[in-house]
């Protein structure tokens, strides 16, 4: 009844769920309907309500999430990359803790590329870059650009830290087809 609820008619400015500042309205709902695309706030709160259970749990995996508009930030600038624009997105604020990517098995990201989402995972355990498209495309620049990233910030957080040897895995076959 409530996924009905929230998937029928009414306001669609509506704010049916709220977690750490990010509100999700019925029009946000409304691309979980078959045939629709989803957009940035439903991800952004999944990945909220994973890192909310990833904290309660004391079994690995551990992971760190970044919200969906991370990659694009850190893509954007001359030469698509520009380390300056994410730095502080682990170091925390007043509202939200400090993130320390290093001591995680996992890093999530997920990336938005023209009316598709992907997903890149850092893998931290098995020391490689991980891609995932439903569609089977090629990363292109993503995996290079995390590296770089991981390796900046290790730099930014003074850690001795190397990723030279680190395989890029794009998962395909084992990827579910997107219709």
């Amino acid at each position: 009844e409530k996924v009905a609820e929230a998937l029928g008619d009414g306001d669609p400015n509506e704010v049916l769920a709220e977690l750490e500042n990010i509100p999700v309205r019925r029009q946000d709902m409304a691309t979980l309907k078959p045939g629709q695309e989803l957009n940035d706030e439903v991800i952004n709160y999944f990945m909220k309500l994973l890192a909310r259970r990833e904290e309660s749990k004391a079994t690995p995996p551990s992971c760190a999430f970044m919200q969906t508009n991370f990659y694009s930030v850190l893509a954007e600038g001359f030469g698509g990359y520009n380390y300056n624009a994410v730095a502080n997105w682990t170091r925390g604020t007043k509202r939200t803790k400090s993130t320390d990517v290093f001591s995680k098995d996992l890093i999530i990201i997920p990336i938005h590329g023209y009316r598709h989402w992907t997903l890149a995972v850092i893998n931290m355990k098995q020391k490689r870059f991980e891609y995932f498209d439903s569609l089977q495309n090629e990363p292109g620049m993503v995996l290079n650009n995390l590296r770089r990233w991981l390796e900046d910030e290790a730099l930014d957080k003074q850690k001795n830290f190397d990723t030279s040897g680190w395989p890029e895995v794009v998962w395909k076959k084992e990827c579910p087809r997107q219709k």
